[in-house]
């Protein structure tokens, strides 16, 4: 770290304190000096092996079109040839790693960084006319910088923005360890599909799940937070959950369901906290996706301020079915009015055209005392289709059940009938209906029995989505505050149960500031005798 200006040479207990004769600088890490930059080296003739060490990284072989995250299916472009076949710390975006390197002569060690490394003016030197690129959408560039550092000396390497800084060199020598003033970070249940570390202030929301007909997985979810930009990452298993890997990161998708139709994957949500409403299709099982620019090609609804969940798809009376919401333009009162958009089957889905609109529905908070939102399109038991709400009430766990008119224009409310009390019914939910059983099910955070938070998941349903019972726990934790299983997305396979969670777990910010997305199974759902997670 940064220890002093000096404006003179000395030498004490043997250290080397360097400092330029104007506002110089001392860069150490814990007694070890960094002399100034050297001479320019020519990386080409560099042998130096150097040692690195931490956590939250990999060596890997620097050479066009390598993965360059471990997080991302992101490659290089256009390495330069004087580092082609170098190795470097690769690191996952967006979560910093710790870097310590050390060589075993004096040399000069290379870094790339999106941004010059922090540190004393004048330590890291830029390269000129040497960069590497990445191709994201924005083809990214890492700029590279050098600085001196003695045989023996242990350097940190600060690690800048959400690239990081990758350390390169000729020969790396990796010795990963985790600092002692760190705990070894504990795992979730479950399996974990994405990790998102809470001093990103990327905060993992909205876990969606398909099934698709040869037997893959696809989850996805958005991030939320003081730096969101309505990006969505989305992942796939093909071993039934048990490994997972990333296949695509979009922009300008949020709140999203993923669905299966007709040959190929869809994701219909908003374009980005109270946006419009966008639709996807991927042909390829979700690693490339349409872009909704126009109403053509998936921007269904342009007027803003829609909300909405990933909620269900259901396909019943010859069209697909999805529940939203719209948002006053104040955006004070979130006196969000629900609704039900729908498009016939054999319809383009990503025309607007094919989509029809009931007339948005306001809550009334004399008898809710508190909005509706993300809302269910479910089939109902005796036919026709309704809206299944949640209530963010400060009161009593219930629900608001819409029923849609025999026209299919608009949906109406019986409060006296239609607002049964449901558990978990105060933090989103999902409902299926069961062929088997003739039951609907949802996974749920109930609040009572005993008293929790969103750190119980239950595993309820209903013969009729008036009385509801709580048929298992599924997952749950003492800590209120500090860990969750919530806004589960889940879906039936076979006699199991496949589920995503917005999981918070140690180090999360809050327990609605959620760090993981993780996978869980619910073996034999149906039979309690043999139920199992």
């Amino acid at each position: 770290m940064l220890l002093s200006f000096l404006c003179r040479f000395r030498r004490s207990a043997g250290s080397l304190i360097a400092s330029f004769a104007t506002c110089g600088w001392l860069f150490a890490a814990g007694t070890a000096q960094v002399q100034p930059l050297a001479p320019p080296a020519n990386p080409s003739q560099m042998s130096t092996s150097l040692t690195v060490s931490g956590s939250g990284f990999a060596v890997q072989t620097l050479a066009s079109g390598g993965k360059a995250f471990a997080n991302r299916a992101y490659h290089w472009q256009a390495v330069p040839s004087l580092f082609e076949g170098w190795k470097f710390t690769q690191v996952s975006g967006g979560s910093p790693a710790t870097v310590q390197v050390r060589a075993d002569r004096d040399t000069d060690v290379y870094v790339a960084a999106a941004a010059a490394p922090q540190g004393a003016s004048g330590f890291w030197q830029p390269v000129p006319s040497l960069a590497i690129i990445y191709d994201d959408r924005n083809r990214t560039t890492l700029h590279l910088y050098r600085a001196h550092l003695r045989a023996g000396v242990s350097l940190t390497v600060p690690q800048n923005g959400w690239t990081g800084t990758l350390v390169l060199a000729p020969n790396l020598a990796a010795e990963p360890t985790v600092p002692s003033e760190q705990p070894i970070r504990s795992l979730p249940p479950g399996v974990v599909i994405d990790y998102s570390p809470a001093a990103t202030q990327r905060y993992v929301g909205s876990p969606a799940l398909a099934l698709l007909p040869d037997g893959s997985y696809i989850a996805a979810h958005d991030f939320f937070g003081p730096h969101d930009n309505a990006a969505m990452r989305v992942f796939r298993s093909e071993d039934r959950g048990r490994t997972w890997k990333t296949i695509a990161d979009l922009t300008g998708q949020y709140w999203s369901s993923l669905f299966f139709y007709e040959r190929n994957l869809y994701l219909i949500g908003v374009s980005k906290e109270f946006g419009n409403i966008v639709i996807r299709r991927s042909e390829d099982g979700g690693h490339t996706w349409t872009t909704p620019r126009d109403s053509a090609s998936g921007l269904l609804r342009s007027d803003g301020l829609y909300h909405g969940a990933p909620t269900p798809v259901p396909v019943t009376d010859g069209r697909l079915w999805r529940a939203f919401e719209k948002q006053p333009a104040d955006l004070k009162s979130r006196h969000f009015e629900a609704f039900l958009l729908s498009a016939p089957l054999g319809a383009n889905l990503l025309r607007a055209e094919s989509w029809s609109r009931t007339t948005p529905l306001s809550w009334v908070p004399e008898i809710t005392h508190g909005n509706w939102l993300e809302g269910n399109a479910i089939q109902a038991p005796g036919g026709g289709v309704v809206d299944l709400l949640r209530i963010d009430a400060g009161g009593g766990e219930k629900v608001a059940l819409l029923t849609l008119s025999p026209d299919g224009q608009t949906l109406g409310w019986n409060p006296a009938r239609d607002h049964p009390l449901f558990p978990g019914g105060k933090v989103k939910f999902t409902v299926r209906f069961d062929p088997v059983t003739r039951r609907y099910w949802s996974l749920v955070n109930k609040k009572s029995h005993p008293a929790a938070n969103r750190n119980v998941l239950a595993l309820t349903s209903s013969a009729d989505l008036h009385t509801w019972q709580v048929e298992a726990t599924i997952l749950s934790s003492p800590n209120q505050q500090g860990v969750a299983f919530q806004y589960a997305d889940w879906l039936f396979d076979g006699d199991d149960l496949i589920v995503v969670s917005r999981t918070a777990w140690g180090g999360a910010h809050s327990y609605h500031d959620a760090n993981y997305l993780t996978f869980h199974r619910v073996l034999n759902f149906r039979d309690p005798s043999i139920r199992k997670v």
